[in-house]
């Protein structure tokens, strides 16, 4: 445990972890700054214990690392106190969509960036662009509540945007979530992990919400597509990066239940994790589960859609299935199996039977289909 801070900056001790104090611990960070950054992956994996201070000009910052897209520092707080600025970095390399959230508490929209919400009514009247009232701008200078997520276009490339304000992200944080019916993403709210560290999706309390998350990103052949993972531990994606570890300053979408008007979710502390070494954003192995994985290619870009096998799931839509979110790309061929008539990119059965298999393009073509993965059969 470090005992005294003496030095400016303080950087990420090795690879064990970042322990500042014990439980008894009080240290005071006056006029000094603690960057927290691991040049390896951009992260620290110790929790952060006993009693902080950060007093008059002092700074904490979760320092992204310049030229990689890895996450900032992560950090569990213990007793963080004091009137200095938290401020949380993520360095973005081009000028492309990034899903973001801020982990610290009032921090503000800074400039050289666009930024957009989402609204599921559909009812914002004051968006500047795109043209639908399903997006809101939010204003340079205007307030990034927590849970929030949010779309950052950089208007430079190359560029790390840094958020500041009065704390980091601590203790329980809620929301209510509506679907309206009708709407284009009916029950589709894109919110934003609200910590400075990661956060286990499948602990989350979740009332009248689906147990899927999706993450958008951008494939090897750089179209955006959907990353899905269902919180009963599948996942469904082409970039090796979904597991039910949300990384901080991380947004993601959630549903609320079809036949539900309202759902709301809940994040504790007791959510919050470290991820390490090769482990972070990896895929889990699923050893218990029989898996088929088909994909359809165009050869540029493609694909998948998944069948997991699992005695606890029906054959009909249920907790085990994860719903298709298109991609609305005429380039992307799309792959999905049907239940109960949802279209889904996971598809929970008890056991085998015949299967409805959709696939969508909007192109003509020539399309290959095949089984890309068959497990534990």
């Amino acid at each position: 445990a470090i005992q005294a801070i003496n030095s400016n900056i303080i950087s990420g001790i090795n690879n064990s972890g970042f322990i500042v104090g014990t439980s008894s611990d009080a240290i005071n960070v006056t006029g000094n700054a603690i960057t927290v950054n691991n040049a390896q992956y951009g992260q620290i994996y110790g929790g952060l214990q006993g009693t902080l201070n950060i007093n008059n000009s002092g700074v904490i910052a979760l320092q992204s690392v310049s030229g990689l897209t890895h996450v900032p520092g992560s950090v569990i707080n213990g007793s963080i106190a004091g009137n200095g600025t938290y401020k949380a970095q993520q360095y973005l390399s081009t000028t492309r969509n990034w899903y973001l959230a801020s982990p610290i508490t009032n921090a503000t929209a800074p400039s050289g960036y666009t930024y957009f919400k989402y609204d599921e009514p559909g009812n914002n009247n004051g968006f500047i662009a795109p043209s639908t009232a399903y997006w809101e701008s939010i204003a340079i200078g205007g307030t990034l509540n927590p849970l929030v997520g949010f779309i950052t276009q950089p208007s430079l490339g190359n560029t790390t945007i840094e958020f500041s304000g009065t704390a980091l992200n601590n203790g329980d944080i809620s929301a209510t979530l509506t679907r309206t019916a009708g709407k284009i993403k009916e029950g589709f709210h894109l919110i934003g992990n609200p910590y400075p560290s990661y956060v286990n999706w499948e602990a989350v309390a979740k009332t009248n919400l689906e147990p899927t998350i999706w993450y958008r990103t951008k494939n090897n052949a750089g179209n955006y597509v959907y990353d899905t993972f269902n919180g009963v531990g599948t996942n469904n994606n082409q970039n090796g990066a979904v597991t039910s570890y949300i990384p901080p300053m991380q947004s993601f979408w959630v549903r609320v239940s079809a036949t539900k008007t309202l759902g709301s979710i809940t994040f504790t502390n007791a959510n919050r994790a470290h991820e390490s070494g090769t482990n972070r954003l990896k895929a889990p192995a699923h050893t218990k589960n029989k898996i088929l994985r088909l994909q359809v290619s165009n050869n540029i870009n493609s694909d998948e859609t998944l069948v997991i096998f699992n005695e606890n799931a029906s054959n009909t839509f249920d907790i085990y299935d994860a719903q298709k979110m298109t991609n609305g790309n005429s380039t992307i061929p799309e792959i999905f199996t049907v239940a109960d008539n949802e279209e889904l990119t996971i598809n929970g059965m008890n056991s085998a039977s015949e299967i409805a298999l959709g696939f969508r393009t909007g192109e003509t073509n020539t399309f290959k289909i095949k089984a890309s993965e068959i497990s534990n059969f």
